[in-house]
C-alpha cells in the first residue's frame, strides 16, 4: 500500500462516545492506518478521548443555512 492509501477521515455530527465507533477507530489505527476524525459541532467527549489517544481531531464549523458555493468551496 502507499502511505496515501493508508489515510482514513471519518466525518462525525456529534459529540457522545460510543463503543462500536472507538473499537473500529482503533483497531484501524492498530493495523497500521492513519486515522484523522473530522467533525462538524463543538468538541466533546468523543473527540477529547480520541485526541488522548493521539488521534489528529478537526473541528469545522459550517453554517446553520450553507449556500451551494460553501460546499464546492470545500470540493476544489
Amino acid at each position: 500500500m502507499n502511505r496515501t492509501d493508508q489515510n482514513i477521515l471519518f466525518l462525525i455530527q456529534g459529540t457522545a462516545r460510543s463503543i462500536y465507533f472507538e473499537s473500529l477507530v482503533f483497531e484501524l489505527k492498530k493495523r497500521g492506518y492513519i486515522v484523522t476524525i473530522g467533525s462538524m459541532c463543538e468538541r466533546g467527549s468523543i473527540q477529547e478521548k480520541f485526541r488522548s489517544e493521539g488521534f489528529n481531531c478537526i473541528e469545522y464549523s459550517v453554517p446553520r443555512n450553507p449556500l451551494p458555493l460553501y460546499y464546492l468551496k470545500h470540493l476544489l
